[in-house]
């Protein structure tokens, strides 16, 4: 139960990254859920270098969300690691882009899913790739499943 809360939590927070701006985020995060979050180490490049692979599947986890434990698999991650990276990488995205905290809703996260100082700089660090990454998952997602990422 916990993985796939986690799993769907991921893909909510990886794909609703561009609305953030103008929509706030609630969460309703059970506290296991919580816990389990809060044991996982801060991001580092492997993480976000799983990240920029992760990217090209997601249309496929959206059809098959099955198919992430493979996924995950393939990448020498365990599940709650997949979910975590999913779910702070997007996050840590919009926040170096000049997203407003308040509107992302961080006050509103777990402590675990908001990015440290230095994790926000691994992510700048990494920005230009991570950004084609998100392009390019997101093309193919408004290709494969018109009307998905239109608001």
């Amino acid at each position: 139960m916990t993985k796939k809360l986690l799993f769907l939590l991921a893909l909510a927070l990886a794909f609703s990254a561009p609305s953030w701006a103008q929509e706030e985020v609630k969460s309703d995060i059970p506290q296991a859920v919580i816990e389990t979050l809060e044991a996982e180490p801060p991001l580092g490049q492997t993480d976000i270098d799983a990240y920029i692979k992760i990217m090209p599947e997601m249309t496929r986890l959206l059809s098959d969300p099955q198919s992430a434990e493979h996924l995950a698999a393939s990448l020498n991650l365990s599940q709650i690691r997949f979910s975590y990276i999913v779910a702070k990488v997007p996050l840590a995205m919009a926040l170096t882009s000049g997203a407003d905290p308040k509107a992302l809703g961080l006050d509103s996260l777990p402590q675990a899913l908001r990015p440290s100082e230095l994790e926000l700089r691994l992510v700048k660090d990494n920005l230009e790739a991570l950004v084609t990454a998100a392009e390019e998952a997101n093309r193919a997602l408004t290709e494969a499943l018109p009307g998905v990422t239109a608001k």
